[in-house]
């Protein structure tokens, strides 16, 4: 908008050529001079340093766990070509590390041998992974690009569930509402075919917490409500206890403590189940603090002594004295 009212006094003529730039570059409508039949030059960009640097070493890409929920889902198999792999296993490692720059030259190499022999999933998963090392550097033209590449380059809904999911992530964050709901449609989709329930329950999530930051309650807890039972279905309890509670928190941000009292209580039925003594800690001062929200202060103190206890319990003194100071204030 800055930039339009610039042309617009410069011409003496109303401008929105930058916004409809913008909009069709977050809208995938223009090339960014990468071609997938080539060397990506942009492999070779100089990244600038990160402000956090985790060194932790792996020695197989299997043992890799990635920090985000859904990326971190295996690759149901490895490039088939030898010299593929290692070279794409020798960027896995880099990245492991935090060298990308390494990581870059491993996987620009990889990408050539991938070129030689045809081999078309190599290739998406190259440009997959090329993709999450600009989206962490929030190089996003690029990120954008790579991700869209993988996704269609490949028949492989495990590839597409993941690159659908992160170009949903980057227009959520760009608040870029349509995008990212059909990307993380796409995903859901996908992630359906290959049986990926984390990546379903996540996008869904996502799609509420969009609503939510529309503080249009009642989508945004039909869709919470979706994601809560897609993971209850299938069993997976550490999800739910996930799921819940995060859903509880945005119910509390819409001024909805009923709805965010009851999220908590299923979500500490599974805290409580898988024995995540902390996180069931931590649910029972928030719902605490609804409690007392609702003007009851015996129900609200009840819950800040079975926290306090289990800090007790763990030698968690600091966390055991805050509780002890919220008990006093509700006196």
């Amino acid at each position: 908008q800055i930039l339009d009212n610039y042309i617009a006094a410069t011409l003496q003529k109303p401008s929105d050529v930058v916004e409809k730039w913008i909009d069709a570059l977050f809208l995938q409508k223009v090339d960014f001079r990468s071609d997938p039949t080539a060397i990506n030059p942009e492999f070779q960009v100089q990244l600038p340093p990160k402000k956090e640097e985790n060194q932790v070493v792996i020695e197989t890409v299997q043992q890799q766990e990635e920090q985000s929920p859904v990326i971190a889902a295996s690759y149901p198999a490895l490039p088939q070509n030898k010299e593929v792999k290692k070279a794409f296993i020798q960027g896995k490692k880099y990245c492991s590390i935090n060298d990308a720059q390494k990581a870059l030259s491993s996987f620009e190499n990889a990408l050539k041998l991938a070129i030689d022999n045809g081999d078309e999933q190599a290739k998406s998963m190259i440009f997959l992974e090329v993709a999450k090392i600009y989206d962490g550097y929030d190089l996003l033209p690029q990120a954008l690009t790579l991700y869209n590449k993988a996704a269609t380059n490949t028949q492989d809904p495990n590839i597409k569930t993941k690159a659908y999911y992160a170009m949903g992530k980057i227009y959520d964050e760009a608040v870029q509402f349509h995008p990212a709901m059909e990307h993380y449609y796409a995903s859901i989709a996908f992630a359906g075919e290959s049986e990926n329930l984390k990546t379903q329950t996540f996008s869904l999530v996502n799609i509420a917490n969009m609503y939510a930051g529309k503080y249009n309650t009642r989508e945004a807890k039909n869709y919470y409500e979706t994601a809560q039972q897609i993971a209850k279905e299938n069993n997976n309890d550490k999800l739910s206890a996930k799921v819940f509670k995060l859903s509880a928190s945005r119910m509390d941000t819409l001024n909805e403590p009923k709805i965010a009292l009851d999220y908590y209580k299923e979500s500490s039925y599974y805290f409580n189940k898988n024995n995540s003594l902390l996180d069931l800690a931590d649910n029972y001062e928030k719902s605490s603090a609804l409690m007392a929200k609702l003007g009851n202060k015996r129900k609200a103190k009840t819950l800040l002594q079975k926290a306090q206890n289990i800090y007790t319990q763990n030698n968690m003194q600091e966390q055991a004295f805050g509780v002890e100071k919220q008990l006093y204030s509700l006196r």
